[in-house]
């Protein structure tokens, strides 16, 4: 009897011990023509979870190597498939998957001494008949042309200026096409030169250019709640104005009124002027481009627009960081770090046309202000 009750506790035991997920099959990462290129090796550090079905979801990327590198990296981790964690006997969603993959060019074959020797006679030899043509041409076209005048003056080159991105709010068209070649109105086009995002310590440094961005929502957990207005500055010190993105989305269910208390908008207003959420998704991506994403209270707009982008099958690869995490580490003292509350500690003054807490864009101003102020306060080196 005592036999046999431990083995039954043993049994109970190894089916209550959790297994985490195990991969089953793999997509071939390819290296992208820019990288080889550039001679880009190194490996990308990547973070999903796993899902009950073994399908990887909210894939990011926890150590970049290369832009077009990560990008082809999400793509492929998007189409793997896991053996499903379990936990308590029951598949289960496991979050927080990490591994690295590992990109290394192939080494070229080592050339034979006696081919070596060869191939550098050869070389020799057809460099001398090159330069024998060459100057036999040269002296031919001197001896068949005038030389040029002493007093003509050559050309001067054109200089090469860079443009300034002017202030121009974004309005979404809910009868443009999305798949146009063309940029929509109002799509941040960088002719200006800027710092590739993956090379900066977000940190400890603030990027040259960067997007801001706030998300109004209908409830607090991204699997049951949905975006119902997008709001984005985009910040560029060396531009002598921002640039706006804002636009109301069409939820699938009416907005609680408890949501509406807060925010201020309305079924009708999202009704009339809303568009739906995969066009807006394409249209801020497109404003977004890869430049580093910052927001207030960061991990709750990031979990809504990982989401939104899984549910259309867009990547969302850019960086991003925390603005109220930062507010915390440079005044401790608040009696709490609420948006409003640090934003009038700050003594911030909206404009005219703000519209208020809790609204996308006038939101995004405070967290401009809160980010620019404690990167000040914590020493952060502006780039």
């Amino acid at each position: 009897m005592r036999l046999f009750l431990a083995l039954l506790v043993a049994a109970v035991d190894i089916v209550a011990q959790p297994v985490p997920p195990q991969l089953l099959s793999e997509t071939k990462i390819e290296y992208t023509e820019t990288a080889r290129i550039a001679h880009i090796e190194g490996s990308v550090g990547v973070m999903c979870d796993v899902d009950r079905r073994g399908k990887p979801i909210n894939i990011r990327i926890t150590k970049a190597l290369e832009p077009s590198l990560d990008r082809q990296v999400i793509e492929a981790v998007a189409h793997w498939q896991f053996r499903p964690g379990i936990r308590n006997g029951k598949n289960a969603t496991w979050k927080n998957v990490s591994f690295e993959i590992p990109f290394a060019l192939p080494k070229e074959p080592a050339i034979p001494p006696q081919f070596g020797t060869v191939l550098a006679c050869v070389i020799a030899v057809c460099g001398v008949i090159v330069l024998l043509v060459m100057s036999v041409a040269a002296s031919r076209r001197n001896s068949s042309s005038p030389p040029l005048p002493p007093e003509t003056p050559l050309l001067p080159q054109p200089a090469v200026r860079s443009v300034a991105l002017i202030e121009s709010p974004l309005s979404i068209n809910p009868k443009q096409s999305v798949s146009s070649s063309r940029p929509a109105t109002g799509t941040a086009v960088l002719t200006a030169p800027y710092i590739v995002p993956a090379k900066v310590n977000l940190h400890k440094e603030v990027p040259r250019q960067y997007v801001v961005f706030d998300l109004e929502t209908t409830g607090l957990a991204a699997a049951q709640s949905e975006i119902i207005e997008i709001g984005a500055i985009l910040v560029d010190r060396d531009a002598t104005a921002k640039r706006f993105f804002q636009t109301l989305v069409k939820p699938t269910k009416r907005i609680p009124s408890h949501i509406t208390e807060i925010n201020g908008i309305t079924n009708r207003m999202v009704t009339t002027s809303g568009v739906p959420l995969d066009w807006a998704m394409t249209e801020f991506l497109a404003f977004t481009d890869d430049l580093p994403l910052i927001a207030y209270n960061a991990s709750f707009d990031m979990d809504f627009l990982w989401a939104a982008a899984n549910r259309y099958h867009r990547l969302v690869p850019n960086r991003y960081t925390c603005a109220m995490k930062m507010a915390r580490r440079a005044w401790p003292t608040l009696v709490n770090h609420k948006l409003d509350t640090v934003s009038r500690s700050l003594r911030f003054r909206p404009d005219s046309e703000d519209e208020g807490t809790h609204r996308a864009v006038g939101d995004c101003r405070r967290t401009v202000h809160i980010y620019q102020a404690a990167a000040e306060v914590l020493g952060m080196r502006f780039l």
